[in-house]
């Protein structure tokens, strides 16, 4: 009897040390235990409130961010585990909108605003129990300073960030790329001028568009083979020269921007770091006709959209906007994006 209730003793402890062992702050696989704990309550959670007859659906997010009362323009804003993966950045009045969360009866948000690449602060929004009047539920005026502070790099469920393979087995390709485009060239802005412009002259446009190129449109290919074959997809070209930039030792990631949320049209342009600051480029455009944009980042972009030159979108992109000059514009003022970064390697 003793041996039997000493076993039943030991198991017990197991079983109670088990989840507290595997949730526990410091071990290796707690913050992944606790994400999967997370996610099992939200799936739940959302089939209660379908059982109920109140389905998930998406929503928007609106609000403003303010530091002691003052507007917080450029800044960036995501929802932790977002199912669209989109994150937004805050007007020149601070309001932002942030589009495709689930919503369901009393669902918890947390936003993660971050207005530079050292700084976060996580904020708890807690939903409506009836779905927003317009799908657009306002969150109010957001004191960026009451925030929890946050390591970004350790926030699991950051989901506006895809992150990709670089093309490692090309990496002596690129590298002496990268050294004959930049040879003589001493300032960033000139190696980069100078990528930017070849990357460029790849844009293949639409009715020059290969049979080789057209097969591989909807397969995978690396940035070797765009460099060397062209393309007229501006998510091919951006990608490349991500990957030249990366191969030089410069932190680059590509940007998916979109107009709207109905219906939307999306274009890719490159970011690559330098001067403690992102610069902006884009080799779908000629680059004589955006040496201003270049000087920005993504995020002012989004702020000057429309008080800077930009050139009218390119033949690589949808019909439909060939004979729209804004399309574009509109595409940076939205300040609705998704990036890819790589991957350590």
């Amino acid at each position: 009897m003793k041996r039997f209730v000493r076993t039943r003793t030991i198991v017990l402890v197991i079983l109670i040390s088990l989840p507290l062992g595997l949730l526990s702050p410091g071990t290796p696989w707690s913050r992944r235990s606790r994400r999967f704990l997370a996610r099992l309550t939200t799936r739940v959670e959302m089939k209660a409130s379908a059982w109920r007859g109140l389905p998930p659906r998406l929503i928007s997010l609106s609000g403003r961010l303010a530091s002691n009362d003052q507007a917080l323009p450029g800044v960036e804003i995501e929802a932790l585990d977002s199912t669209s993966g989109w994150a937004s950045i805050t007007d020149e009045e601070g309001n932002f909108v942030l589009p495709d969360v689930m919503w369901y009866p009393d669902v918890r948000y947390w936003l993660v605003v971050s207005p530079n690449d050292y700084q976060r602060r996580t904020f708890r929004i807690n939903a409506t129990t009836i779905y927003p009047e317009g799908g657009i539920l306002n969150v109010g005026e957001l004191q960026f300073q009451r925030g929890r502070q946050s390591d970004g790099d350790r926030l699991s469920g950051r989901n506006s960030i895809t992150h990709v393979r670089f093309d490692a087995s090309n990496s002596a390709y690129y590298r002496e790329l990268f050294d004959s485009l930049t040879a003589g060239k001493r300032s960033d802005e000139e190696k980069m001028a100078a990528i930017n412009e070849y990357v460029a002259g790849r844009l293949v446009p639409k009715e020059s568009q290969s049979l080789s190129e057209s097969a591989r449109s909807s397969t995978q290919e690396s940035p070797r083979q765009t460099l060397q074959d062209g393309s007229r997809y501006c998510g091919k070209l951006a990608m490349a020269l991500a990957t030249i930039a990366e191969a030089g030792n410069y932190k680059a990631r590509v940007v998916n921007i979109v107009d709207e949320m109905v219906q939307p049209s999306a274009h890719m342009v490159t970011e690559i770091y330098y001067g403690d600051v992102w610069h902006l480029y884009d080799p779908t455009t000629p680059p004589a006709s955006c040496q201003r944009v270049n000087l920005m980042s993504y995020r002012q972009m989004k702020l000057q959209a429309n008080f800077v030159s930009i050139p009218p979108v390119t033949d690589h992109l949808p019909m439909i906007h060939q004979t729209d000059i804004d399309w574009l514009r509109r595409a940076y003022a939205s300040g609705f994006h998704h990036y890819y970064c790589f991957e350590e390697y």
